[in-house]
């Protein structure tokens, strides 16, 4: 499993990482880290071949959004997303949705059908999710498309704990913002973590 995501600045990161090991008791999942599964805004993450020419996508990506900053990655609210994640939700930009439409219209031809698990487990998913993760082998896109970082899992007797992680996070990073560091293709691991960095290119 492979994808394309977006780094926040190195500053803005430290703060996720941070809240996160400080709710190590409550948050489930991999711990998340500043180089090893480094927090992210998955673009796409798809069964992708092995053989793909990344710079050049990256590099054909990039050039096809427009040449002026981008506004900043911008949480909406800390969330819980069924079925067991916490999720930093971020404004969808429109900026964002057409970094995703452009990154699927060249990866398409290197997105593996057949390697998608069509009986895993859609509970939780809606009827476009659905369509989507059958399609691409990923739940977010289009109509969908939830830009977000992930920040762990929470068990289902967890779920009540979701305010007070809000009130916690507030306190500690307050209105979280950032503007992309880098683009990059990755490896992923367990829970969708980068587990590999492939390729990236500076924003």
């Amino acid at each position: 499993m492979g994808g394309v995501a977006i780094l926040p600045q190195e500053a803005d990161t430290r703060s996720l990482v941070d809240f996160r090991a400080a709710q190590a008791q409550s948050i489930g999942g991999p711990p998340i880290g500043i180089a090893t599964h480094p927090p992210h805004v998955s673009i796409i993450q798809c069964p992708l071949q092995l053989d793909m020419p990344y710079m050049d996508l990256l590099r054909a990506i990039r050039v096809a959004l427009p040449p002026e900053a981008p506004s900043p990655l911008t949480m909406t609210d800390l969330g819980y997303q069924p079925v067991g994640w916490l999720f930093l939700n971020l404004k969808l930009a429109p900026w964002l949705a057409e970094l995703q439409r452009t990154t699927l219209e060249e990866v398409q031809p290197f997105i593996e059908s057949a390697a998608i698990d069509r009986n895993k487990s859609l509970e939780g998913y809606t009827s476009a999710e659905r369509r989507s993760y059958l399609r691409y082998g990923y739940r977010y896109t289009g109509s969908s498309f939830k830009p977000h970082i992930t920040l762990g899992r929470l068990a289902p007797a967890s779920i009540s704990i979701v305010d007070g992680l809000r009130v916690e996070f507030e306190e500690a990073v307050g209105w979280w913002s950032s503007s992309p560091r880098a683009l990059m293709f990755y490896e992923a691991g367990q829970f969708g973590v980068i587990e590999r960095v492939i390729s990236e290119i500076p924003w």
